[in-house]
């Protein structure tokens, strides 16, 4: 009805009909959102519907942003509290609807037309600094969201800017990682405001954990996994779980290389008796999550599992059995072995499954199984043959140096016992 009303004016509609047109089409795009009476729509109420409704509201957000854009124009010399309200609008629907440069720009001019006091000021500086953390300029945004945590620090806008300011300095890279750390580490510390069942708490405690996972300095993989170990309970329904499960395990996995290089210096035997105990038991914690991991994801269609997705899924099969291998549990359902034939089930035409027959050798080997051992190594010399060159520089492959150097020891092995076998009749 409205947009025949609009017809009828000619495609040039007064400034009460685009302000009908805005509010109307805003209203849609809530209501597609669940979120009618949200002031502030959070990225989690985004996730939460599904894709249709998602491009349902970024549309009526885009249309409505227009409408109010145009009818900013059309009360800019006769109404100027009406002009703020509906430029502030504009650029919040632009916003809304994924198109930043838009949004940078009307949220830009509602900042340099505006006075000081404009009630909507330090939102447009919040959402004008994620904008600019959207669309890559990190340095802006940092600007942006340093100007309200430093300058109205108990002010809402401050509290939300946290974590966003810390995800634009962890893209900055490791130079930025300290700072990153001390905001996330302020909000995951008794925060004054924020608390563990708020969004800010949640985002916080998961990119903390995340950057002590990825720094990888002395004691972060401890860090990583209180950290990741906390979220992975207190937010189970969280949509990256698996994400979170897989950092949890491979935090758990690489930890244990600290223990070994302690284990190297010959500690007492107490003390040595201790750290294999936590070797142990971390290896067997990683394995557990990794298993998590690959049913969480193995449940899902393939089609639907992003390419990140697909990389843990892979990753989580072969380290499980690297786990199990490990803990030198080579048979049985859950060892190493029968772990390893799964990968060659699930990956038999990826490069990858090449390092499920090298340690599978290595498995028999280790038993002493060596007909075993010689079958799986025939297998494992066929795959070789047929992986080209290139694919050993992918970074992603899960393949050591150690799965390597046990196999080459082996196969000599092997090839000596063999022909020493074959000779003594």
């Amino acid at each position: 009805m409205l947009e025949l009303e609009e017809k009828l004016h000619g495609g040039q509609p007064p400034a009460p009909l685009l302000l009908r047109l805005a509010t109307t089409h805003e209203r849609i795009a809530r209501q597609a959102l669940g979120v009618a009476d949200d002031p502030m729509i959070d990225a989690k109420a985004w996730r939460e519907v599904d894709p249709q409704s998602r491009g349902k509201a970024s549309e009526h957000f885009e249309r409505a942003a227009d409408y109010y854009a145009a009818h900013a124009v059309a009360v800019s010399a006769v109404d100027n509290d009406a002009y703020g309200e509906s430029l502030w609008r504009a650029g919040a629907g632009y916003d809304e609807a994924g198109l930043h440069k838009k949004a940078i720009d009307t949220l830009a001019q509602f900042l340099a037309e505006r006075s000081q006091d404009d009630p909507h000021r330090l939102q447009v500086i919040y959402r004008l600094g994620r904008a600019y953390q959207a669309s890559g300029q990190f340095d802006t945004a940092i600007d942006r969201l340093e100007e309200l945590v430093t300058q109205h620090p108990k002010s809402p806008e401050a509290y939300d800017s946290l974590v966003p300011l810390a995800q634009c300095y962890l893209a900055k890279g490791a130079d930025y990682w300290s700072k990153a750390e001390h905001l996330l580490t302020t909000v995951v510390s008794d925060h004054e405001a924020l608390r563990p069942e708020s969004t800010e708490y949640r985002d916080a405690l998961i990119e903390l954990g995340r950057l002590y996972y990825r720094r990888g300095d002395a004691g972060d993989y401890d860090r990583a996994i209180a950290r990741l170990d906390e979220a992975a309970k207190r937010y189970s329904d969280d949509e990256n779980i698996t994400e979170l499960l897989f950092q949890l395990a491979d935090a758990y996995r690489k930890s244990v290389e600290q223990i070994e290089q302690e284990l190297e210096k010959a500690p007492p035997p107490s003390r040595k008796a201790e750290l294999n105990a936590e070797r142990a038991r971390r290896l067997d914690e990683a394995r557990k999550r990794f298993d998590q991991v690959v049913v969480a994801l193995s449940e899902q269609p393939e089609e639907r599992l992003s390419d990140l997705s697909k990389l843990y899924l892979r990753n989580a099969y072969f380290y499980r059995a690297d786990c199990a291998y490990d803990l030198r549990h080579f048979e049985g359902p859950t060892g190493a072995i029968t772990l390893y034939q799964k990968a060659v089930q699930r990956y038999e035409k990826d490069p990858a499954v090449l390092v499920a027959w090298i340690q599978i050798v290595n498995c028999w080997a280790e038993l002493g199984k060596l007909d075993e051992a010689r079958s799986a190594n025939n297998q494992a010399k066929w795959y070789l043959k047929r992986i080209p060159d290139e694919a050993f520089t992918d970074p992603d492959l899960p393949m050591s140096r150690e799965h390597w150097q046990r196999w080459l020891d082996w196969t000599s092995q092997l090839e000596l016992s063999g022909s020493t076998a074959a000779a003594a009749p």
